[in-house]
């Protein structure tokens, strides 16, 4: 029996006649699995970890040791979007704005991973992500530092003016304020340090 990956490669292949696909095993068991597709000089790398998504980048848009650009959950729509760049020679683009689990997904971290990093249970991290409006700022910050960003907010006034917030570390709000339930802008600095380590309240 085929697995995901194997079946996007399969699919990429019906749908692009001539198209290169090649599929490249990981040297560990929970290591990700990648494909590497060509067609007409134009390249998409994807990677793919078990129960974990489909991670794809167009190669003139992704530098060595980053992230996915792009993150699917499915495999029809990971097929779709290899065929449009192969096809329209378009590349990738990192989001400008992610969600918390986009953001430990694109740094190559699980739910357990990130909590092994601020000594808590992975179901305590799994309910901040499903859950951020109820979760503190501060909270939020102390998870952000683990995995090596800086949290910001913006205000984004009319005709398009945008102010950055940055918050520093004295920060601190009341137990009654909570996160609003939009997406928080959050941006890498991929400063490579690990966040500091602790109890989350």
């Amino acid at each position: 029996m085929k697995n995901q990956i194997e079946v996007v490669k399969q699919r990429v292949e019906a749908r692009i006649p001539g198209v290169r696909a090649v599929i490249d095993e990981p040297l560990k068991r929970e290591g990700p699995w990648m494909l590497d597709v060509d067609f007409n000089d134009q390249a998409v790398n994807v990677e793919w970890r078990p129960h974990r998504g489909f991670g794809v980048s167009s190669r003139e848009s992704h530098g060595y040791g980053e992230g996915p650009d792009e993150i699917f959950s499915e495999i029809g729509e990971t097929v779709h979007r290899i065929v449009e760049l192969l096809k329209t020679r378009a590349s990738t683009a990192t989001p400008s704005e992610v969600t918390l689990a986009e953001l430990r997904e694109r740094l190559r971290l699980s739910q357990s991973e990130l909590a092994q990093r601020l000594k808590v249970s992975q179901a305590a991290i799994s309910d901040i992500e499903n859950n951020l409006p109820r979760s503190q700022l501060r909270t939020l910050r102390k998870i952000v530092e683990a995995l090596g960003a800086e949290i910001e907010v913006r205000a984004v006034l009319p005709k398009e003016r945008v102010f950055t917030i940055k918050l520093t570390k004295e920060v601190r709000l009341p137990s009654h304020h909570r996160v609003p339930s939009k997406k928080l802008a959050v941006r890498s600095l991929r400063k490579g340090k690990k966040g500091k380590k602790g109890r989350i309240r």
